[in-house]
């Protein structure tokens, strides 16, 4: 069984942070996820596979990514792991969450915080 940790996407640029929230995903699954992935412009093939009702994400040499009943997860391996930040998986995260909603499968929130004004302990 793997242990779960539920991941917020954030996107992070030099001035602003970009936070998704509220988000919805549809369902779907790995095989339609790599026909959406194989239509856009990416510069390496990322792993997509499914394992019962969870679709695996994962672009080469970043963070794997999970979607499971409309949310998005990484392992607490990975989370807590010294490989990738928190931050870079939260990127990762809003990478994927902007891709489905460009394929119509999923809707979000949004909110931009400004990196000059006072920005969450746990979003740096």
């Amino acid at each position: 069984m793997i242990s779960l940790i539920e991941v917020t996407p954030t996107e992070y640029s030099k001035k602003t942070i970009v936070r998704y929230f509220g988000y919805k995903i549809g369902n779907f699954d790995a095989e339609h996820l790599q026909e959406i992935i194989n239509e856009i412009n990416v510069a390496q093939a990322p792993k997509i596979w499914q394992e019962g009702d969870m679709v695996f994400y994962q672009y080469p040499g970043k963070p794997m990514i999970i979607v499971k009943d409309g949310r998005m997860f990484t392992t607490e391996e990975i989370w807590k792991g010294r490989e990738f930040s928190q931050r870079e998986i939260r990127h990762q995260a809003s990478i994927l969450i902007r891709i489905l909603r460009d394929a119509n499968l999923a809707n979000y929130k949004r909110t931009t915080i400004a990196r000059k004004k006072f920005i969450p302990y746990d979003l740096r």
